[in-house]
């Protein structure tokens, strides 16, 4: 049996990654993004009903100074929270979780959305929707190749996609954070 995955962002960065990923690994994936005519966040209501057969949803696709994958989350949740099987892996932020040295900074502030909504959505106890949360720190995209930090690679973020979505049904990751070393 094919399982069906959508992957917001899927053309570059951590999305390609993942999206590569779950194609090797037997998905049917759909990618969303302007590329295909879903231009966020004029499109979350069209994705969240065309990703609505799938058994996977990978919110990826970040838009600045824009609670779009807050939306994304929760429309999705809405309608998969009493189905079993269905997974949404929220691509996060460990920015969420810091103060940009006390100065207000968009980015963090909607990963930290992200996060808390993901939080409480995971501790539903009679939902049958997974709500996983990865929140990986420095990844080197376009975004930020300029910056001169230890990155994680794009594959890194897929890889625990792909470890997270073998887990046996009895194992829940809620969330997972990814810190790159060097």
């Amino acid at each position: 049996m094919t399982h069906a995955a959508a992957v917001t962002g899927h053309t570059a960065g951590i999305g390609l990654a993942i999206s590569e990923m779950l194609g090797e690994s037997g998905y049917d994936v759909r990618g969303f993004s302007r590329s295909t005519g879903h231009e966020l966040p004029q499109a979350v209501d069209r994705i969240v009903d065309e990703a609505d057969d799938c058994d996977v949803f990978v919110n990826n696709a970040f838009v600045y100074h824009d609670f779009t994958q807050v939306e994304l989350l929760y429309k999705l949740y809405l309608r998969w929270n009493e189905i079993e099987g269905k997974t949404i892996i929220n691509i996060s932020s460990r920015a969420g979780d810091f103060s940009n040295s006390g100065r207000i900074d968009g980015y963090s502030m909607i990963k930290h959305a992200l996060d808390t909504a993901s939080r409480q959505l995971s501790n539903v106890r009679q939902s049958k929707c997974r709500v996983v949360n990865i929140k990986p720190g420095w990844v080197d995209t376009a975004s930020v190749r300029s910056v001169d930090v230890f990155k994680l690679a794009p594959q890194d973020v897929a890889e625990a996609v792909g470890w997270i979505l073998e887990r046996p049904s009895r194992v829940y990751v809620t969330s997972i954070s990814l810190q790159p070393m060097g």
